[in-house]
Protein backbone atom coordinates (compact mmCIF):
# COMPACT_ATOMS: atom_id res chain seq x y z
CA UNK A 1 0.00 0.00 0.00
CA UNK A 2 1.57 3.56 -0.92
CA UNK A 3 1.81 6.46 1.63
CA UNK A 4 -0.44 9.25 1.33
CA UNK A 5 0.84 11.82 -0.28
CA UNK A 6 2.40 14.94 1.59
CA UNK A 7 -0.20 17.74 1.47
CA UNK A 8 1.12 20.60 -0.25
CA UNK A 9 1.31 24.15 1.35
CA UNK A 10 -2.38 26.23 -0.07
CA UNK A 11 0.31 29.08 -0.75
CA UNK A 12 2.92 26.86 -2.69
CA UNK A 13 2.49 27.54 -5.95
CA UNK A 14 4.15 26.82 -9.08
CA UNK A 15 7.14 29.04 -10.76
CA UNK A 16 5.03 29.11 -14.23
CA UNK A 17 2.13 30.87 -12.54
CA UNK A 18 4.93 33.89 -11.91
CA UNK A 19 5.56 36.41 -14.93
CA UNK A 20 8.25 39.06 -14.73
CA UNK A 21 7.78 42.53 -15.92
CA UNK A 22 10.37 43.33 -18.20
CA UNK A 23 11.86 46.44 -19.67
CA UNK A 24 14.04 46.17 -23.01
CA UNK A 25 13.66 42.39 -21.99
CA UNK A 26 15.31 42.72 -18.90
CA UNK A 27 13.21 41.86 -15.91
CA UNK A 28 12.63 45.46 -13.66
CA UNK A 29 14.73 44.63 -10.44
CA UNK A 30 12.92 46.11 -7.19
CA UNK A 31 15.75 46.16 -5.13
CA UNK A 32 18.75 43.93 -3.98
CA UNK A 33 19.32 42.53 -0.51
CA UNK A 34 21.86 40.49 1.25
CA UNK A 35 19.08 37.04 1.16
CA UNK A 36 18.34 37.75 -2.71
CA UNK A 37 16.98 40.28 -5.63
CA UNK A 38 13.76 41.63 -6.06
CA UNK A 39 11.64 42.02 -9.15
CA UNK A 40 8.34 43.04 -10.39
CA UNK A 41 5.78 40.69 -11.40
CA UNK A 42 2.58 39.68 -11.94
CA UNK A 43 0.86 37.11 -10.21
CA UNK A 44 -3.26 36.47 -10.81
CA UNK A 45 -3.41 39.36 -12.60
CA UNK A 46 -1.96 41.21 -9.53
CA UNK A 47 1.36 43.65 -10.05
CA UNK A 48 3.47 41.97 -6.86
CA UNK A 49 7.26 41.72 -5.62
CA UNK A 50 9.20 38.44 -6.37
CA UNK A 51 12.02 37.94 -4.40
CA UNK A 52 14.23 35.39 -5.39
CA UNK A 53 16.38 33.92 -2.60
CA UNK A 54 20.40 33.55 -3.29
CA UNK A 55 21.05 29.51 -3.26
CA UNK A 56 21.70 28.34 -0.15
CA UNK A 57 21.23 31.48 2.23
CA UNK A 58 18.31 29.91 4.07
CA UNK A 59 17.14 26.26 4.36
CA UNK A 60 13.73 25.94 2.42
CA UNK A 61 11.96 23.39 5.15
CA UNK A 62 12.88 25.94 7.94
CA UNK A 63 11.65 29.01 5.71
CA UNK A 64 8.43 27.18 4.83
CA UNK A 65 7.65 26.40 8.56
CA UNK A 66 8.35 30.44 9.58
CA UNK A 67 6.09 31.30 6.25
CA UNK A 68 3.24 29.30 7.79
CA UNK A 69 3.87 31.97 10.55
CA UNK A 70 3.83 34.98 8.60
CA UNK A 71 0.64 33.99 6.36
CA UNK A 72 -1.35 34.49 8.98
CA UNK A 73 -0.41 38.09 9.77
CA UNK A 74 -2.71 40.39 8.77
CA UNK A 75 -2.16 44.35 8.97
CA UNK A 76 -1.80 47.12 6.88
CA UNK A 77 1.75 48.26 7.68
CA UNK A 78 2.78 44.76 7.17
CA UNK A 79 3.21 43.35 3.26
CA UNK A 80 1.02 39.99 3.12
CA UNK A 81 3.05 37.44 1.94
CA UNK A 82 0.95 35.73 -1.04
CA UNK A 83 3.13 32.86 -2.51
CA UNK A 84 5.69 30.99 -2.10
CA UNK A 85 8.13 28.35 -4.21
CA UNK A 86 10.23 26.38 -2.46
CA UNK A 87 10.30 22.65 -4.36
CA UNK A 88 14.13 24.09 -5.86
CA UNK A 89 16.03 26.65 -5.26
CA UNK A 90 16.09 29.43 -5.76
CA UNK A 91 13.55 29.85 -3.46
CA UNK A 92 10.72 32.70 -4.54
CA UNK A 93 8.94 34.87 -2.29
CA UNK A 94 5.89 36.15 -3.72
CA UNK A 95 4.22 39.29 -1.74
CA UNK A 96 1.96 42.33 -2.36
CA UNK A 97 3.70 44.95 -4.66
CA UNK A 98 4.09 48.55 -2.54
CA UNK A 99 3.51 51.07 -4.88
CA UNK A 100 4.50 54.12 -3.31
CA UNK A 101 7.71 52.44 -3.09
CA UNK A 102 10.48 49.94 -1.28
CA UNK A 103 10.88 49.60 2.44
CA UNK A 104 14.31 47.92 1.64
CA UNK A 105 15.31 51.07 0.15
CA UNK A 106 14.45 53.36 2.83
CA UNK A 107 16.47 51.38 5.37
CA UNK A 108 19.39 51.33 3.60
CA UNK A 109 19.60 54.96 3.61
CA UNK A 110 19.31 55.02 7.24
CA UNK A 111 21.63 52.05 7.77
CA UNK A 112 20.38 48.75 9.30
CA UNK A 113 23.56 48.60 11.61
CA UNK A 114 21.09 48.92 14.79
CA UNK A 115 19.10 46.17 13.91
CA UNK A 116 22.16 43.97 12.76
CA UNK A 117 22.82 40.72 14.75
CA UNK A 118 26.42 40.12 16.09
CA UNK A 119 26.83 37.30 13.99
CA UNK A 120 25.28 38.63 10.85
CA UNK A 121 28.09 42.06 11.37
CA UNK A 122 30.89 39.24 11.29
CA UNK A 123 30.26 36.64 8.79
CA UNK A 124 27.82 39.31 6.47
CA UNK A 125 25.24 36.10 5.94
CA UNK A 126 22.13 36.69 6.75
CA UNK A 127 19.32 34.04 8.35
CA UNK A 128 15.75 33.80 9.58
CA UNK A 129 17.66 33.71 13.09
CA UNK A 130 18.90 37.44 12.37
CA UNK A 131 15.73 38.48 11.83
CA UNK A 132 14.34 37.28 15.15
CA UNK A 133 17.41 39.45 16.66
CA UNK A 134 16.15 42.29 14.65
CA UNK A 135 12.54 41.80 15.64
CA UNK A 136 13.77 42.30 19.72
CA UNK A 137 15.21 45.14 18.31
CA UNK A 138 11.34 46.12 17.13
CA UNK A 139 10.05 44.99 20.23
CA UNK A 140 12.24 47.24 22.16
CA UNK A 141 11.46 50.38 20.01
CA UNK A 142 7.61 49.78 20.63
CA UNK A 143 8.32 49.45 24.80
CA UNK A 144 10.31 52.93 24.51
CA UNK A 145 7.43 54.37 22.02
CA UNK A 146 9.88 54.81 18.93
CA UNK A 147 13.44 55.10 21.15
CA UNK A 148 16.49 54.98 18.54
CA UNK A 149 18.09 51.63 19.59
CA UNK A 150 21.93 52.30 21.85
CA UNK A 151 20.72 55.73 21.36
CA UNK A 152 24.16 56.39 23.81
CA UNK A 153 26.24 55.00 21.63
CA UNK A 154 27.16 57.14 18.18
CA UNK A 155 29.97 55.48 17.05
CA UNK A 156 29.57 52.65 14.40
CA UNK A 157 32.57 51.25 15.15
CA UNK A 158 31.87 51.32 19.08
CA UNK A 159 28.43 49.82 18.92
CA UNK A 160 30.02 46.96 17.05
CA UNK A 161 32.07 46.28 19.66
CA UNK A 162 30.10 46.66 22.26
CA UNK A 163 27.31 44.21 20.73
CA UNK A 164 29.43 41.73 19.76
CA UNK A 165 31.13 41.41 22.73
CA UNK A 166 27.87 40.92 24.66
CA UNK A 167 26.29 44.53 25.65
CA UNK A 168 22.89 44.13 25.42
CA UNK A 169 20.07 46.95 26.18
CA UNK A 170 18.95 47.39 29.52
CA UNK A 171 14.96 46.91 30.45
CA UNK A 172 13.00 50.27 29.31
CA UNK A 173 11.01 51.89 31.64
CA UNK A 174 7.95 50.49 32.65
CA UNK A 175 8.78 47.58 30.31
CA UNK A 176 7.08 44.45 31.26
CA UNK A 177 9.78 41.41 32.65
CA UNK A 178 8.56 39.32 30.83
CA UNK A 179 8.43 41.16 27.84
CA UNK A 180 11.79 42.25 28.35
CA UNK A 181 12.53 38.40 28.61
CA UNK A 182 11.40 38.17 24.91
CA UNK A 183 13.54 40.50 23.82
CA UNK A 184 16.56 38.87 25.64
CA UNK A 185 15.48 35.63 24.13
CA UNK A 186 15.97 37.32 20.75
CA UNK A 187 18.84 38.74 21.53
CA UNK A 188 20.98 35.20 22.36
CA UNK A 189 24.31 35.56 21.19
CA UNK A 190 24.44 31.83 19.58
CA UNK A 191 21.87 32.25 16.45
CA UNK A 192 20.61 28.69 17.21
CA UNK A 193 19.83 29.55 20.65
CA UNK A 194 17.24 32.37 19.56
CA UNK A 195 13.64 31.22 19.34
CA UNK A 196 11.39 30.59 16.27
CA UNK A 197 9.26 33.13 15.11
CA UNK A 198 6.69 30.63 15.81
CA UNK A 199 7.66 30.42 19.30
CA UNK A 200 7.52 34.12 19.58
CA UNK A 201 4.01 34.51 18.43
CA UNK A 202 3.21 31.97 21.70
CA UNK A 203 4.94 33.57 23.55
CA UNK A 204 3.96 37.24 22.80
CA UNK A 205 0.35 35.46 23.10
CA UNK A 206 0.37 34.50 26.26
CA UNK A 207 1.20 37.58 27.63
CA UNK A 208 -2.39 39.29 26.31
Amino acid sequence: MMAAAQPETIFEIKRSSIYFCRKAKERIQLGKGFFGVVFKGHYKGEKVAVKIVQDGSMNPQDFLNEAQIMRTMEHPNIIKLLAVCTKKEPIYIITELMKKGSLLEYLKSKSTLLWTAPDAIVSNRFTIKNDVWSFGILLYEIMTFGMEPYANIKNNNKLIKRVTGGYRMPCPRDCPENMYQIMSACWMMQANDRPLFESLHTMLSDLQ
